[in-house]
């Protein structure tokens, strides 16, 4: 069963020199217990996706067409009022660099508790008991609930932002490169605590990394964004084994691996497309070394190849399968 159906989704960005589209037809769908992994280089597109989802895409940004079906109902129909109710209790975010997203003046403790007090919780010795419960659950002394952030390390801050956006049980939680810039010991032990939590909560959830080997341990399915659009899309061992995407294989060609023969790392030449003069054809040809004249001159359709979802003319008449 479907928790959330991503339709057609497009953000656009108004600037003095035109209009960019960050986030292009998007669709995507999770799964209840199930973790998306969505990767690609940086201003792809990823977190703008994530933040539609939560309304919080603001000017010069817009979303501009789509649906985002969460739980049967469309909810780009909501109200503010609506959209606040939504926000951490059905769908919660753990955001890049918790000590930005945490509040420097607030206890950690009231930080979380504050979650469950906005959505009616009025019982504070109920939120204390669940306080404590959600410290403990993510390796943090409950004494340490009345310390400033400030106080914290980096992974500790991570773990309370864990501890925030989980406290309600949401349904889905948007994990926004959630480990990012923290040292590999550190990484590890988060990575730990967020497969512990899937397991005891049946977590679903949206990861968004950088990192292509948290996104093979942690994900379920990946969607491989690029120039705004998923370029490709399918379970995480078949993309990983056998990406058909050009742009797939070359991230995955791109990335170091501890076991095999020593070689040198292949990159990506040139870069991304610059989203207020797109190409007219596929957003990978100019980088792409296997692009055909057809390419340069028109946007490839969705296909469905053995399984993968993407968007290749390299593929086109010959879609099959399903996912």
């Amino acid at each position: 069963m479907a928790i959330l159906e991503v339709k057609d989704l497009c953000v656009d960005y108004e600037t003095k020199k035109g209009t960019a589209r960050a986030v292009n037809h998007v669709n995507f769908s999770i799964n209840k217990g199930e973790t998306l992994g969505l990767i690609g280089e940086s201003g792809c597109g990823k977190t703008t996706t994530a933040m539609s989802l939560l309304g919080f895409v603001s000017p010069p940004g817009r979303i501009t067409g789509g649906s985002v079906i969460f739980k049967g109902e469309d909810i780009r129909n909501y109200n503010d009022e609506q959209m606040r109710k939504l926000r951490g209790a059905s769908i919660s975010i753990v955001r890049q660099e918790a000590q930005n997203a945490l509040n420097p003046v607030l206890r950690v403790g009231d930080q979380i508790g504050e979650v469950l007090r906005e959505h009616g919780e009025k019982n504070n010795k109920l939120i204390e008991e669940r306080i404590d419960y959600q410290l403990e659950m993510v390796g943090i002394s409950p004494k340490r609930k009345k310390s400033y952030p400030f106080e914290f390390s980096g992974g500790m801050r991570q773990r309370v932002m864990i501890a925030l956006a989980a406290i309600a049980e949401p349904d889905l939680m948007i994990l926004d490169e959630p480990i990012t810039g923290l040292d590999v010991i550190v990484q590890r032990q988060l990575i730990n605590l967020l497969a512990e939590l899937r397991a005891k909560m049946g977590l679903t959830a949206l990861l968004i990394s950088h990192d292509l080997s948290v996104i093979a341990e942690m994900s379920d399915r990946v969607a491989v964004m690029y120039g705004g659009y998923i370029a490709e899309e399918a379970d995480v061992v078949s993309l990983y084994k056998n990406s058909k995407h050009p742009y797939s294989s070359a991230l995955i060609e791109s990335y170091p691996r501890i076991r095999g023969e020593k070689k040198t790392l292949k990159s990506i030449p040139g870069a991304p497309p610059k989203l207020l003069t797109p190409p007219d054809g596929c957003m990978f040809a100019d980088r792409c070394q296997k692009a055909k004249d057809i390419c340069f001159k028109q946007v490839p359709e969705s296909v469905v190849v053995d399984g993968h979802r993407l968007r290749c003319h390299l593929y086109s008449g010959n879609s099959k399968g399903g996912v």
